[in-house]
């Protein structure tokens, strides 16, 4: 784990993932930040525009505003808002941490897991800078965009919450289906459920989703990265396959996998996000396979925990 490397006061890399977040600041007096994985293309690329600007080469409002889009990500401070046509602005909706411990302030508590700021950070695709530093130096493993275990759960948690014959499973039993004499089911009757979602991380880097259902002993396999078993998967499978089966006193070959289709991601980070819509269609009985805006989805999903535990919290200490 390298981390973070400060290589002046408006540059910061991050050499664990190769890129770099640099401050920028307009012409208007605005401060931007944007991430690239090249410094040097950056810096030169931005000394092009400067001067195409600077000699009037940008005179139309959509080659300026192609200009601004192609060189700066988000203002810094940019918080989620209603636009005059009801649209919603989904740049860094979380806000700003005032401080690194305020990130370690509990927003809510979803059994067995203590939702923390910095946790709810996960969701924000677009954070500012300064909160990047500081979330790296809260969990050096944080990814911006890579949704935590309890982030995930605590949705599913809350969008079935008025269904009961759904049943969430903590994904940290996912980790553990694999152990010796394990007996992860012992204190549930799974048939007495109509749909049991599994969200799990088999492979320590990538979210995946078993929609499983009981009575009719049907295991659904979503990967947001392909729509295609995978034989990395296979024993994840095979583990759950024998607890559902030891659970419901049947066989495991009496239990069929299938791979519905389903929408996949374009980027490396969202694979939580589409394990949570994935949930959310299922439980509505509607196709997986449709598209949707995840950024909008982001916000969705922070709106929704918010509202359940922590909106007026995190507003005082963002």
């Amino acid at each position: 784990m390298k981390g973070l490397r400060i290589l002046d006061e408006d540059v910061i890399e991050d050499e664990d993932f190769g890129s770099f977040t640099v401050k920028s600041q307009s012409s208007e007096g605005v401060i931007y930040t944007v991430q690239t994985q090249s410094l040097s293309f950056w810096r030169t690329t931005k000394r092009k525009a400067e001067f195409k600007k600077a000699h009037k080469l940008f005179n139309t409002e959509a080659e300026r505003n192609l200009l601004r889009s192609s060189l700066l990500d988000r203002p810094k401070n940019h918080l989620s808002r209603q636009l005059d046509d009801g649209t919603r602005q989904t740049g860094n909706f979380s806000g700003v941490a005032s401080t690194l411990e305020s990130l370690d302030q509990t927003v809510f508590v979803e059994s067995p897991f203590t939702v923390k700021l910095y946790h709810m950070k996960s969701i924000d695709s677009n954070l500012s800078s300064d909160d990047f530093v500081k979330l790296k130096l809260k969990d050096p493993g944080f990814k911006i965009g890579w949704l935590y275990d309890c982030i995930i759960y605590s949705y599913l948690v809350r969008i079935s919450k008025a269904m009961h014959e759904v049943k969430i499973i903590d994904p940290c039993i996912s980790q553990v289906i694999g152990c010796p004499n394990s007996d992860i089911l012992k204190n549930e009757n799974i048939l007495d459920y109509e749909k049991v979602l599994i969200p799990g991380n088999p492979t320590g880097v990538h979210w995946v989703l078993l929609a499983v259902h009981p009575k009719d002993m049907v295991i659904e396999f979503y990967n947001p990265a392909s729509n295609r078993l995978e034989n990395c998967y296979h024993q994840f499978i095979a583990h759950w396959a024998k607890a559902l089966a030891k659970n419901t006193k049947s066989k495991v070959s009496q239990w069929k996998v299938c791979v519905p289709k389903h929408n996949c991601q374009i980027d490396s980070t969202s694979c939580g996000v589409f394990i949570c819509w994935y949930s959310e269609q299922i439980l509505s009985s509607v196709s997986t396979n449709a598209s949707f805006d995840t950024q909008l989805f982001r916000v969705q999903m922070y709106d929704t925990l918010m509202k359940f535990g922590g909106r007026t919290f995190a507003k005082e200490n963002c």
